[in-house]
């Protein structure tokens, strides 16, 4: 897949990801598919994965429409997976039964952290996986300390839209 819509699409996780909820979902159901389905089939082509990618993206769209507390909590599960799995194989080299029991051990986490705090776990886990992507896209990845500081970006990005207009902020 295009770099630059890998980096696009980090980007708008990056600033958008509570505010597009159904994107946050359908993204991390499509980074998931991609990367899935090359480990499932290492002789994948990347058209292959791209497709395999688009259908967990969109079964994750319409679950964001219409079951959103499920889907939230599948997304949750996804990102921390994902960003877990990401951070430590940037620091050391994973077998694949290494990076399945730290996907599975980040996504609980993750889905933990989703239901009990919804607006924030958007920002957070949305930041971190738009982290993942834009250092993905920029062939950076193996650098943690530049991942964490992309998503604390993020997420003070996504902080600034969740605040409150005061009584100062509103014109008379």
């Amino acid at each position: 897949m295009s770099l630059t819509v890998i980096l696009i699409l980090g980007i708008a996780m990056l600033v958008l990801g509570r505010k597009l909820f159904w994107l946050f979902v359908g993204v991390a159901g499509f980074a998931l598919g991609m990367y899935f389905s090359q480990l499932v089939f290492p002789d994948l082509t990347e058209n292959g994965a791209l497709v395999a990618g688009l259908l967990c993206g969109a079964v994750g769209v319409v679950l964001a429409f219409f079951l959103q507390r499920i889907a939230l909590a599948v997304a949750g599960f996804l990102s921390g997976g994902l960003f877990v799995m990401n951070l430590m194989r940037s620091t050391m080299e994973l077998s694949t039964a290494m990076s399945s029991v730290l996907f599975i051990v980040g996504g609980i986490a993750g889905a933990i952290f989703v239901s009990f705090v919804f607006d924030w776990a958007l920002v957070i886990l949305s930041s971190l996986v738009g982290a993942a992507l834009v250092t993905q896209a920029i062939h950076l990845q193996d650098m943690p300390l530049l991942m964490i500081g992309i998503a604390l970006v993020g997420i003070l990005i996504q902080a600034q839209f969740m605040k409150k207009p005061t009584k100062n902020d509103v014109e008379a």
